[in-house]
């Protein structure tokens, strides 16, 4: 039997699941989109967050994204996804019906400057920060 620790999810999968959430209730016609076009929603945000945003923003605005979580904390990493997706939200629109589509996605974000994005994110911290805090809490005490 496995120990109730091991039970529990990972910290990466709760940021996962937390991160889908947001995108399906702030981001529902991207949301959509994706999932007509057969691609995972968490997809990039995994991606993002694994590589701690390596080779997808230029320096200044990794240590932007690398700092805003350290600062403002841990939600602040499902929120920067967001704000990402919602920044690529107009060429998506464009290529919705296109073949590249995923390339795109998979595509380094020269122009996402997380700061500029920042009251957005704060917006998104005020308004789901509770729920993260229920969601990880939740999983602490699960036995």
């Amino acid at each position: 039997a496995l120990s109730a620790a091991a039970q529990r999810p990972h910290a990466a999968e709760l940021l996962d699941r937390f991160t889908e959430r947001l995108i399906a209730s702030e981001l529902p016609l991207l949301s959509a989109t994706l999932q007509r076009a057969g691609i995972p929603l968490t997809l990039l945000p995994a991606r993002w967050l694994r590589s701690c945003w390596m080779d997808t923003l230029p320096w200044p605005f990794l240590l932007q994204a690398f700092l805003l979580p350290s600062l403002l904390g841990a939600d602040m990493q499902a929120y920067l996804c967001v704000a990402a997706l919602r920044h690529l939200l107009p060429e998506i629109k464009r290529r919705v019906h296109s073949a590249d589509l995923l390339l795109l996605l998979l595509q380094p974000l020269p122009s996402f400057n997380p700061l500029v994005w920042l009251p957005y994110m704060l917006e998104l911290q005020r308004t789901y920060g509770p729920a993260f805090v229920e969601t990880v809490s939740t999983s602490m005490r699960a036995p």
